[in-house]
């Protein structure tokens, strides 16, 4: 029965990693856009995007949760 109990905790697990492989794609995605208008993409540019993704994808689990 124990077993069971910590099988049930490894899709929440599961879930973090994927939201952050969404968050890291849709990162990757504006920064070449960026870079391909010819703008520079600075580290600065990279958190502040990571921070807008993270918060948009807890909004989300807010409203509509797993």
């Amino acid at each position: 029965m124990e077993e069971r109990k910590e099988l049930d905790k490894i899709p929440s697990f599961c879930d973090f990693f994927e939201s952050r492989k969404i968050i890291m794609t849709e990162v990757m995605r504006q920064m070449n856009e960026k870079r391909a208008k010819g703008q520079i993409v600075t580290n600065r540019d990279f958190g502040r995007l990571v921070r807008d993704e993270w918060g948009k994808m807890k909004e989300k689990q807010k409203t509509c949760p797993l």
